[in-house]
């Protein structure tokens, strides 16, 4: 497959939760990735939910954890990379794990691009009900975490958001840029929003012992999106 990858169609729910900044930065372990502050010792942690319904795999969807964090900063500047993007060339979300629900897909994101993966299939399902969506991740018989939430159907149209992506690979820091054509709807702070995250190992991995709430922050949710993936880079 020919990079860069093409996603045609796809939706997905966007949640920021508060999370302890230092926790997060050992965990990433990389003096060059620094989590991007909202205010004293707090980052931000995105649980995000993919539908891939147009893409050269086929149909799938994936769960996505990852952190925004800002790459060689020379200077701490708390929540205006997050406001700013344009401006923080090095600006992007840290991987720290996809899981997926079909074999192709994860094989596709770790052959062609290398982002982090978990090791089998989990099933995700979505019930998306016009302002309202419930979603349910399992993996065989145990659950791994469910999320209710309303979203508003006042939408705004994105055109091209440019993203970093950033990574590592065989102990190598990696990027993957990433342009979105997105319909996205957006709203502060969780007050609709239900989140159960169990104690199953994706969970106290990579997200339970970050958390400073469960409710989300903030909350985007993209109707319709187009990705382009460009080619991974060691950097």
């Amino acid at each position: 497959m020919t990079v860069p990858v093409v996603y045609d169609e796809l939706s997905a729910l966007l949640l920021f939760f508060p999370a302890d900044e230092k926790k997060v930065r050992e965990f990433i372990g990389n003096d060059r990735v620094a989590p991007v502050k909202i205010f004293k010792n707090t980052c931000l942690l995105a649980v995000t939910i993919f539908d891939y319904t147009k893409c050269p795999t086929g149909p799938y969807r994936e769960l996505a954890l990852s952190v925004p964090v800002m790459l060689d900063k020379k200077f701490s500047v708390p929540i205006l990379p997050l406001v700013c993007e344009s401006l923080f060339k090095n600006y992007g979300f840290y991987t720290n794990l996809l899981a997926m629900n079909i074999n192709i897909a994860r094989t596709h994101s770790e052959k062609i691009f290398g982002y982090p993966t978990y090791h089998k299939n989990i099933k995700i399902d979505l019930l998306n009900q016009g302002g309202s969506l419930k979603v349910s991740v399992v993996d065989g018989t145990q659950q791994v975490l469910s999320i209710m939430t309303k979203y508003s159907e006042s939408y705004k149209k994105l055109k091209k958001k440019n993203y970093n992506t950033f990574f590592i690979k065989n102990g190598k820091l990696c990027r993957v840029k990433m342009t979105v054509d997105a319909t996205v709807s957006s709203s502060l702070f969780g007050k609709d929003c239900l989140c159960d995250f169990s104690n199953h190992e994706i969970c106290d991995k990579y997200i339970n012992k970050f958390l400073l709430s469960n409710k989300p922050l903030y909350q985007m949710y993209y109707k319709q999106a187009v990705e382009v993936l460009s080619n991974p880079t060691q950097i």
